[in-house]
């Protein structure tokens, strides 16, 4: 660095050889460059770090002479050079390493390598390579070295430590997942405008049995509810009859029901695993019927992704027509049935709107109860296409509502949020403080520096080793009461991140 008149910054390295692991003060320098003897292709280098010492000498370069002794190495030119080694290039630098040209080895001879920087040799170039000592033991040489920024692995270990902080790293599929997504995938088909997806079932072999039995038991029992209580009759009545009309369900065997809903099919070979019993017209002093279900049932555990996995197949299918900004929206932007979306301009919001209900109708999805959090793009929106409270909204006098969107409160007209946390009483002991902090509903971690100081007080008690059910230190109860007496003021207004000039969209 001196004889370069260079000046870096100061640090610490990790250095390792092949003798011993040590932290060692070195200074970093950056933007350094290299080329070789007789060309002028300069190749910048990564941070280069100094050392007091280099284990390697002079005795290490090969001369002239020693190359000549082996002829297939002709063509091998070593310039002479009276300095001292004073720079390591490692495989950090893979351009430095690259070969140009290579020799190979004759004759279990050396062989050498041209890169940008000039030609190496490697092997038993000399006589002596494999020397023996005085006790007969041969002489070997060998170096490793590997150097790590102290920096890079405190950060190494933090993300270790704290796995939940590493926004980069990828999710791996389990086994159910991937074959989740097999089956979902070979069985997807877009049929009369509508996706047709199989149940995603473990084994397609499945045999059900006959509990027909079962079935008529339990609708018996429904029975008797339903007769006790005529308010929860016509509620079950209405729903069943609803799904029946628009063609969710039909009888067994009748089929080719059209409709124009955004329920996700099921095949005809798979639509026997939903089959049911229900009184026709819900009239229960008749016969009990068979229906089956011609879309995916509404509750069951495979349901919500395979939804999802329609909508998104319909934004793949159809990204040749829309532009990326509107294949993205519904790729990344939607959560269960919740779509929202911030843009900078009007123009980006009503071109957003328009193309978001096409790319979906496609797929025989449709995005209702609209919301924006501007006056115009709201008077271009249908009002049967609003949301509930949006609906008869005088826009130049009526203050907008307070909208729930990912489990918290927002507040429209100003664009903020607003967070309401009760929290429900419980013994003033470990089980019951993590029971009162769980409560605390924060999905998208704003209120985390709020919960911390809460979290602090279940770490002293595990730290104390006190135990799930035992009464809470005098001084941890005292900090628990201001804690619980603060958040309970927790209905102030938070800003957003969206800029006040930005138009926001939500649907679902």
């Amino acid at each position: 660095m001196h004889e370069l008149n260079l000046c870096g910054r100061n640090v610490n390295i990790f250095l390792t050889t092949m003798g011993e692991q040590k932290i060692v003060r070195s200074t970093a320098v950056a933007g350094l460059e290299v080329s070789g003897l007789h060309n002028n292709n300069f190749l910048e280098l990564t941070e280069v770090f100094s050392q007091k010492a280099i284990p390697v000498s002079k005795a290490n370069i090969p001369s002239q002479e020693e190359v000549d002794r082996w002829p297939h190495l002709k063509d091998v030119r070593i310039p002479s050079i009276s300095g001292e080694i004073g720079l390591l290039i490692g495989a950090n630098v893979p351009r430095a390493l690259e070969p140009e040209e290579v020799i190979h080895s004759v004759k279990n001879g050396p062989y050498a390598v041209k890169t940008m920087l000039g030609w190496t040799v490697n092997g038993p170039l000399r006589e002596d390579s494999c020397s023996m000592t005085k006790a007969g033991v041969p002489h070997v040489l060998s170096n490793r070295i590997s150097v790590c920024r102290l920096e890079e692995l405190w950060s190494q270990q933090f993300k270790y430590d704290f796995p939940e902080g590493r926004q980069d790293e990828q999710t791996e599929m389990s086994k159910e997942e991937l074959l989740f997504m097999d089956r979902v995938s070979t069985s997807a088909q877009l049929k009369g405008g509508h996706y047709c997806i199989g149940l995603p079932l473990k084994n397609k072999e499945v045999k059900m049995p006959n509990n027909r039995a079962i079935a008529e038991q339990r609708a018996f029992n429904l029975k008797k509810k339903l007769l006790k209580n005529t308010q929860f009759q016509e509620d079950y009545v209405t729903f069943m009859n609803d799904m029946i009309t628009k063609g969710y369900a039909v009888k067994v065997p009748n089929k080719d029901i059209n409709r124009s809903d955004g329920r996700v099919k099921v095949p005809a070979e798979d639509a026997d695993l939903l089959r049911f019993l229900w009184w026709p017209g819900g009239d229960v002093s008749r016969n009990l019927e068979e229906y089956r279900m011609e879309v995916h049932l509404f509750g069951a555990t495979s349901s919500p992704s395979c939804a999802s996995y329609a909508l998104r197949r319909c934004a793949e299918d159809n990204k040749h027509m829309f532009d990326a900004s509107v294949v993205n929206t519904v790729l990344h932007n939607i959560y269960i049935d919740d779509c929202l979306k911030s843009v900078t301009s009007l123009e980006q919001a009503l071109s957003l709107y328009h193309d978001l209900r096409k790319i979906c109708q496609t797929g025989g999805f449709k995005l209702t109860k609209w919301i924006s959090n501007s006056t115009e793009v709201l008077s271009k929106i249908p009002d049967e296409e609003k949301a509930q409270g949006n609906k008869d909204l005088d826009l130049d006098h009526n203050p907008f509502p307070i909208e729930r969107a990912l489990g918290v409160q927002w507040c429209v007209q100003s664009d903020s949020f607003r967070f309401r946390v009760v929290i429900q009483n419980r013994p003033l002991t470990r089980r019951g403080i993590l029971s009162m902090v769980s409560s605390v509903y924060n999905p998208l971690g704003i209120l985390a520096p709020i919960i911390l100081p809460a979290k602090n007080i279940l770490q002293e008690l595990s730290r104390s080793k006190i135990s799930w059910d035992d009464a809470v230190p005098e001084n941890l109860a005292q900090q628990w009461f201001k804690w619980v007496q603060g958040i309970q003021q927790l209905c102030l207004l938070w800003r957003s991140c969206i800029c006040s000039s930005a138009s926001f969209l939500r649907c679902q």
